[in-house]
């Protein structure tokens, strides 16, 4: 016969030895997330254009309003891509897009809290509330090369970044937007041109 106080205390002691470990990324930095179709060829294109204008969608701008890329940033995806091999073509049709997009929210948090005491039959209610603003950067990788005219490219791979940016109006931390672009290509090493 077993007893149960001591399998209790048995799985108590196993889980008290282990212990899950959250990257500290999660909860103190910025989190950069990659996605790719699977099948696509990443060698099969060799040229590039990023759109010089990302579309911004805020509070103030929920269908999205369309604003100059900041040269720094359009400046750092470059330079990502031709590490790679790819050649940035601005008279010829090119291979890939590049588009950026930039989506920025406001979180409104409530907390409700009671106080009740049975004893004299009342209870006191109050709450606290803030408000934050949350802000991503997605980029993504058109197929133009196999794109129709007037119709749908293929989105090849995208990347976000969570808490980059901030607003309305947008603002950013640079140093971490720019080292975000360079995580996420760095989770991608299967984007390369043929040699």
């Amino acid at each position: 016969m077993r007893n149960p106080i001591l399998l209790a205390a048995a799985a108590l002691a196993a889980l008290s030895g282990c212990y899950l470990e959250v990257p500290s990324e999660v909860v103190e930095g910025r989190v950069v997330a990659t996605r790719r179709d699977p099948g696509a060829d990443f060698g099969a294109f060799a040229t590039f254009r990023i759109n010089p204008s990302w579309t911004v969608y805020d509070d103030d701008n929920p269908d999205g309003l369309p604003l100059a890329l900041p040269s720094q940033i359009e400046a750092r995806i470059r330079q990502n891509l031709e590490d790679r091999g790819y050649v940035e073509d601005l008279v010829n049709p090119p291979d890939l897009g590049v588009q950026v997009t930039a989506i920025i929210g406001q979180i409104d948090v409530w907390y409700p809290g009671y106080w009740c005491d049975p004893y004299w039959g009342y209870c006191y209610g109050w709450g606290t509330s803030y408000s934050y603003q949350v802000g991503t950067m997605v980029m993504e990788l058109i197929d133009l090369a196999d794109a129709t005219p007037g119709g749908d490219a293929a989105i090849l791979w995208d990347a976000t970044s969570y808490g980059v940016l901030f607003g309305p109006p947008i603002e950013y931390d640079l140093p971490n937007l720019l080292e975000s672009v360079d995580r996420a290509f760095a989770q991608s090493p299967y984007i390369q041109a043929a040699p």
